[in-house]
């Protein structure tokens, strides 16, 4: 179940380590913009939980985040 490894995952971080990241239901980011906060994420380090909408463009959610990403 993914809730399920989700919140080991979580459970196993620092207290006040983890960064939530979330835009909100009204903005709808493209996939370029998607993948340059992906980016971003990875270089800073942070352990971090992303809730992410599927762009309009984006026809199934494997190809919305850059390779490597799950």
């Amino acid at each position: 179940n993914k809730w399920s490894t989700a919140f080991e995952w979580l459970d196993a971080q620092p207290l006040r380590s983890v960064v939530f990241v979330g835009f909100g239901s009204e903005c709808r980011l493209n996939i370029e913009q998607v993948h340059e906060i992906a980016y971003v994420l990875e270089l800073s380090k942070l352990p971090f939980v992303w809730a992410l909408r599927r762009p309009l463009e984006a026809h199934d959610g494997l190809e919305i985040l850059p390779e490597g990403f799950e």
